[in-house]
């Protein structure tokens, strides 16, 4: 996605993680059909792959919290 700001154009990426976790809440529909990576794993990989493709800004949406063991994802982690 890219916006003129201040006559700059900015190009801005969008990543998308959950928690693991999550699969546990919808598994019957999820079980299967769906994989789940580590998010902080994740980000550590794109992020830096959307920074080379030419992205200004990039903006993670995140749904996490506590996994079963007890991790708490937080941005320190990033």
């Amino acid at each position: 996605m890219s916006k003129a700001v201040s006559g700059h154009e900015i190009t801005i990426g969008v990543l998308g993680v959950t928690t693991p976790g999550s699969r546990i809440c919808d598994k019957n529909n999820l079980s299967g059909n769906v994989h789940f990576d580590d998010p902080v794993e994740t980000a550590k990989k794109y992020v830096p792959e959307m920074k080379d493709a030419g992205v200004d800004i990039v903006v993670v949406l995140s749904h996490s919290g506590k996994d079963p063991d007890g991790q708490v994802w937080g941005p320190s982690k990033l």
